[in-house]
């Protein structure tokens, strides 16, 4: 249907912008960079900490993906 595959491109959408965000956050975490300054360890932690938030709704967008396809009928 019309709404399966709305919902489809909706999922994917969401899931691909999420591993978007994964990446720039584990580079920005990889770059010596972040560490200089004196708010460098804090400004370390906060994009780890934000990088495990991101990983956590990468994980649930990727099953509302996988349903998605389901329901469309393609998985």
């Amino acid at each position: 249907s019309r709404d399966a595959r709305r919902d489809l491109e909706r999922a994917e959408a969401r899931a691909t912008a999420l591993d978007a965000e994964v990446s720039r956050l584990t580079d920005l975490l990889a770059d010596p960079r972040t560490y200089e300054g004196n708010e460098g360890r804090m400004r370390g932690q906060q994009l780890n900490s934000e990088l495990e938030k991101a990983r956590a709704e990468l994980s649930r967008a990727m099953s509302e993906w996988e349903r998605a396809m389901e329901v469309a009928g393609e998985g």
